[in-house]
């Protein structure tokens, strides 16, 4: 008889199995319970949490780009001023090169109009705009005054005459019949624009006054006046002119016909239709360049205020000097200041006052050229920006290197 007990390792062994089979059931069941989705709780706490990391990667893009269009405008008014002033600094730094010290190689005037106040209360901080025009000599040929020149209209000025004051006998070291200095005057003119060129010359008394006027060809005469058009020796010479004359000029002395190239800067209007002494002041943004009264240039735009003034040293003893800030210079016939047009500087008084003693161009301490930029009204760029730039100002200091000749 077989015993029982003979079996129970096989049943204990069933028994395990079938409780590992159960252990298994459960855990599939608790499995496919947790992949059924998730509750409502999570789902609106994940929801939250998402929208949590969308809003900050939002703001955290609008906070980027917000800096990156702020430093675009600050640096695009940095770069305005800095294009500015790399052109207009050297050209105040060669004004005057080749003439003397007492002619107008600077004029300083307000422009389009006076200041509001013609007494700018605070000339480092101006509110004006100006014009610069800054002369230097191109060609290194002067030409004398030989026979008066009266005001009024002209038509041709004598450089040579044989009969006029000393300086003015007729040169000619080549034999070819034209007076040397007048040879050269013909062959630049010619070489700039051929035989009907017309050449801007500048004449000048070498005192108080000058202008310009049109050079458009050269006569010569011989002893009894006739014009000369072959080879033979000249007796006079002149230029062939024209234009209208403010002044009189007296032969020989220091009055001289002069070669020079003139650059005026200015702030021009963005409405092309209106002339820029007409602009209202919101419109005057384009930095000009006109050359010799050509057509002007547009060098820099975005520019809210250009203003330019001039410190002028002057000795008031043997031991003592003065320094002076003027926001126009020259007031009378291009040479000398003769209106209250200036401060003392430092500041010693708020009243507009006159130069002490007679001004001529090579007293200048330094020229101060201030740059504003145009207000910004953007809605892209943050009001704090906005408020940056529209206080963005920067004023250099040039100072024209000729004057160290004198």
């Amino acid at each position: 008889m077989i015993k029982s007990t003979k079996l129970k390792p096989y049943f204990r062994v069933f028994d395990s199995i079938s409780h590992c089979s159960k252990l298994s059931s459960n855990r599939s069941k608790a499995n496919l319970l947790s992949t059924k989705g998730m509750t409502l709780t999570e789902l609106l706490l994940g929801t939250v949490v998402a929208g949590i990391i969308l809003q900050l990667a939002y703001l955290g893009f609008s906070w980027n780009r917000q800096l990156y269009l702020n430093d675009v405008a600050r640096n695009d008014a940095s770069q305005t001023f800095k294009t500015a002033f790399d052109i207009i600094g050297p050209n105040i730094q060669q004004a005057g090169e080749g003439l003397d010290a007492s002619f107008p190689s600077i004029l300083i005037t307000p422009y389009p109009t006076n200041p509001p106040n013609p007494n700018p209360p605070n000339l480092n901080s101006p509110t004006f705009n100006s014009e610069i025009t800054v002369r230097r000599l191109i060609f290194s040929i002067k030409l004398p005054i030989c026979r008066a020149v009266n005001s009024g209209a002209q038509t041709e000025i004598f450089i040579a005459d044989n009969a006029g004051p000393a300086g003015c006998s007729v040169t000619d070291n080549n034999s070819d019949g034209w007076p040397d200095n007048l040879a050269q005057w013909k062959d630049y003119r010619t070489s700039n624009g051929g035989t009907s060129a017309t050449i801007r010359a500048f004449i000048y008394d070498g005192a108080s006054q000058g202008e310009f006027l049109n050079y458009t060809g050269e006569n010569r005469y011989d002893i009894i006046g006739n014009l000369i058009t072959s080879t033979n020796p000249a007796n006079a010479a002149s230029l062939i002119v024209n234009g209208t004359l403010a002044n009189s000029y007296t032969a020989g002395s220091a009055a001289q016909l002069l070669l020079i190239e003139e650059r005026k800067y200015r702030l021009g209007c963005s409405d092309s239709a209106i002339a820029d002494a007409s602009c209202p002041s919101s419109q005057l943004q384009n930095l000009k360049l006109i050359v010799n009264n050509g057509t002007p240039v547009d060098l820099a735009n975005k520019i809210g205020q250009f203003t330019v003034t001039a410190t002028v040293q002057q000795d008031l003893t043997t031991t003592t000097t003065a320094q002076f800030l003027c926001w126009k210079i020259p007031a009378i016939g291009g040479i000398q200041t003769g209106t209250a047009t200036c401060n003392n500087n430092p500041p010693t008084t708020t009243q507009a006052i006159k130069l002490t003693n007679v001004y001529v161009w090579s007293q200048i301490y330094s020229i101060n050229v201030t740059l504003k930029a145009q207000s910004v009204s953007d809605p892209t760029i943050s009001s704090n920006t906005q408020t940056t730039i529209n206080n963005l100002q920067e004023t250099r200091n040039f100072l024209p290197r000729n004057i160290l000749n004198f």
